[in-house]
């Protein structure tokens, strides 16, 4: 009989190398449906030209957003982006032209994303 220590080893082998491959598998199914967040981080011109640029960072639907010397907070929701800055509440979409459309408290809000700027000296 072949019971011995080789076969125990064979077994518990396959169970280490097997139940991390099968959970792997599992969770690949599990998230194939799942679609990140649009990315709407960068720096937003803001029409008529002349005003402070809306600068966002995102990290998910998470957004930090900077207009001028004021911060605040927002959120990405599909299309719907919303936040604080400062006393203004914003209140925007994201539109069929990429564009930002909405408030940004009591005025109206129209802003593109603005051109990547080249790093200096970067690779």
């Amino acid at each position: 009989m072949r019971d011995g220590p080789a076969m125990r080893f064979a077994v518990l082998y396959v169970v280490m190398i097997g139940t991390p491959l099968l959970v792997l598998l599992l969770v690949l199914r599990l998230g194939a449906d799942l679609q990140p967040p649009r990315a709407v981080g960068g720096t937003w011109e803001l029409a008529p030209p002349g005003r402070a640029a809306l600068e966002v960072a995102q990290s998910g639907p998470v957004l930090e957003l900077r207009w001028g010397e004021t911060t605040g907070r927002g959120r990405l929701e599909g299309d719907e982006v919303s936040g604080q800055v400062g006393p203004w509440a914003l209140r925007a979409r994201l539109d069929d032209q990429g564009r930002l459309v909405g408030t940004l408290g009591e005025a109206e809000l129209v802003a593109a994303r603005a051109p990547a700027r080249r790093r200096e000296g970067g690779h």
